[in-house]
């Protein structure tokens, strides 16, 4: 809650700052990851999943005269809010198997075709399917390999040298 909060707060704050200052520059982007927590398709009223997808979806259709792009990232693009989604300008989509997903992404990506919604669900790693202005049709690219630290890393369970699992040893 205090995440969607926030995502609200600072939103709705940039949104206004720039409408009333008619401020269009610099360009900056507001980015939702893991967007089906912040802009879920099934809302509950007067909460923070609803605040959220409101600035998310006032961003979507208002924010580029203003300077803000949205991004949005989802590994389940049927668990966000449609009206968000059918306002993405580009998507880059990466394999996608659930059906709910798949049909999805069909229904807010225009110029899919069967064959390219096929190959969406046998993609490999690293590569993706872009969709969007200014592309005529899909396309498939490559995506590189990240050339930055992962800050994501979890902890070590299992160190092979000491074999230790944790703060056991084990012999």
């Amino acid at each position: 809650d205090d995440l969607r909060d926030f995502a609200y707060r600072l939103g709705i704050e940039l949104f206004e700052s720039r409408r009333r200052e008619g401020i269009i520059s610099p360009l900056v982007s507001f980015v939702f990851d893991e967007a089906d927590e912040f802009i879920p398709q099934q809302l509950e009223r007067d909460s923070s999943y609803a605040r959220s997808a409101w600035i998310a979806e006032m961003l979507a259709r208002r924010g580029r005269k203003f300077g803000i792009g949205l991004a949005i990232v989802s590994q389940r693009p049927a668990r966000v809010e449609k009206n968000v989604l059918s306002q993405c300008n580009t998507q880059v989509i990466l394999k996608t198997t659930n059906p709910h997903d798949v049909k999805a992404i069909v229904s807010s990506v225009e110029g899919l075709t069967t064959g390219a919604v096929d190959e969406i669900q046998r993609l490999p790693i690293g590569m993706a399917v872009v969709s969007g202005l200014p592309i005529h049709a899909p396309i498939f690219v490559e995506i590189r390999v990240r050339e930055t630290r992962h800050g994501g890393k979890g902890a070590e369970v299992v160190n092979e040298k000491k074999k230790s699992f944790g703060f056991f040893h084990m012999k």
